[in-house]
């Protein structure tokens, strides 16, 4: 059996390997649907606050979140318990908000008590099983809520909540696989910490070790409260470390840590390779046009409902006496038209458009909603486009670019219009402005495009690399 320092630098280089590696795949998955879910999340979140359906958390931008930690999981009280439940749901809001705009997910900040604490905050509501008869209480209570929004007279709020509370189920279980890989990871390197500072300098021998088992542990456990007490106490990992390296079945346990770390051929390969994989960089392009989709549901949920107040309010006898001949001479026409200002992002012109509200919103959420299915890889249209050649998936994604800078342009026009002066002034207060949600639509429009050319750059070295014969 090979000595433990031999095996201590084969543990420390596979690390090192197995590390790059996670980066470029594991975390990076991890940091996108994390912000997928904190997205999806703080739609709901919005829409709940502005029906009053939830009571805002008078002290919520006081407190300053400096770790993560998870809400109150005591019972709900039968007084205020509603009160309670709207607290709870900032607080669980407000820490995702955390975790993905300031928490830096990476091998280096993260430990196996961080990344326990955000496996909990993942199952703090069961968005897998979103249920009015859940035994867990907080999942119970905004499920009722979110059934009450389901029974609203707007159909189009309806679906945009529950498609985001279906994404949040979804991205769960992708977050889930995610982080069970980080873990096993983190594991292997507690591990290796733990024999760099306190069992490689204890002098233990195998027969000590498997003579008196028990005292070994107890003498580990005394200098771990004094040089690694931050880390953690594992004690199952540290009867792991123990037996890899002093039991009876050492070599085959040291064997089996090493293949658990080892990067497959075929992801070496790809790393190694000067070229490209297409069809995986597309669709890697498909995903960061993925968080295109909630900004669109959200802005859209705001548009609904300042036109929903716009023409529920008191008209005017002229206005009235308008709808009235109207209604004369085109009984069937029963469309929602707003004139509004766009401005070509290309040339800087700006022009006036009738713009049909109603089928507006319909092929917006209908657009959004199949954004959201291409992140899932059992979806269909993931599936279609998996499948398709290269060169039709380049095109699908140039013609979903073309159609997202329309409703961007459009969503711009219409949030203008009800700031504008058109709006009578007893309702201009209520006008909801969807300005923020159109930046992180902009951005990420932005973001696609970039990728998109990056991937045609490459693709064009690659190809002139080839005609040179020195490609792979």
């Amino acid at each position: 059996m090979e000595d433990q320092r031999e095996y201590f630098n084969k543990l420390v280089s596979a690390l090192e390997i197995k590390a790059e590696s996670l980066e470029r795949t594991a975390l990076k998955n991890l940091r996108n649907h994390l912000q997928e879910f904190e997205s999806s999340l703080s739609t709901i979140y919005k829409f709940l606050l502005e029906k009053g359906m939830i009571q805002k958390d008078p002290y919520r931008n006081e407190k300053s979140i400096t770790e993560l930690k998870l809400p109150s999981s005591e019972m709900l009280p039968e007084i205020d318990s509603q009160q309670e439940l709207s607290l709870r749901f900032s607080h669980y809001t407000s820490q995702w908000e955390f975790l993905v705009k300031i928490f830096h997910v990476s091998l280096s900040n993260l430990s196996l008590k961080k990344v326990h604490t955000m496996m909990d905050l993942l199952s703090y509501i069961r968005w897998t099983d979103l249920s009015t008869t859940s035994s867990y209480q907080t999942t119970r209570g905004i499920a009722r809520i979110l059934t009450r929004v389901s029974q609203m007279n707007d159909p189009m709020a309806g679906k945009i909540i529950s498609s985001s509370a279906s994404n949040l189920g979804k991205v769960t279980y992708n977050i889930k696989d995610e982080l069970k890989t980080v873990t096993l990871f983190l594991r292997e390197r507690y591990k290796t910490e733990v024999r760099e500072n306190i069992t490689s300098r204890m002098k233990i021998n195998v027969e000590q070790y498997r003579r008196k088992p028990l005292s070994i542990m107890d003498n580990v456990k005394f200098e771990f409260s004094h040089k690694m007490k931050a880390a953690g106490w594992y004690k199952e990992l540290i009867s792991e470390l123990l037996e890899e390296d002093f039991g009876t079945a050492a070599e085959k346990l040291r064997t089996n840590v090493l293949e658990i770390l080892q990067v497959s051929k075929t992801e070496e390969k790809r790393s190694k390779k000067t070229g490209i994989d297409e069809k995986k960089a597309l669709l890697q392009i498909l995903d960061t046009l993925g968080r295109t989709s909630e900004p669109i549901r959200s802005a859209l949920l705001r548009m609904n409902e300042n036109s929903r107040i716009l023409n529920s309010r008191k008209k005017s006898f002229s206005e009235r006496l308008s709808e009235l001949f109207s209604h004369m001479f085109k009984k069937s026409d029963r469309r929602v038209i707003y004139e509004i200002i766009t401005k070509d992002p290309r040339t800087g012109s700006v022009s006036k458009e009738s713009l049909n509200f109603s089928d507006f919103s319909s092929l917006a959420i209908r657009k959004a909603r199949l954004i959201q299915e291409l992140q899932s890889a059992e979806s269909l249209p993931r599936k279609k486009a998996a499948a398709a050649d290269i060169e039709k998936l380049i095109k699908y994604i140039e013609t979903n670019l073309n159609e997202l800078k329309t409703i961007h342009r459009r969503i711009t026009g219409l949030d203008k219009y009800f700031q504008s002066e058109e709006i009578p002034p007893e309702i201009k207060g209520e006008m909801k402005s969807s300005s923020l949600n159109m930046k992180s639509l902009k951005s990420a429009i932005s973001d696609t495009i970039k990728k998109l050319n990056d991937f045609k750059l490459k693709r064009e070295e690659a190809e002139q690399l080839k005609k040179l014969g020195i490609a792979d």
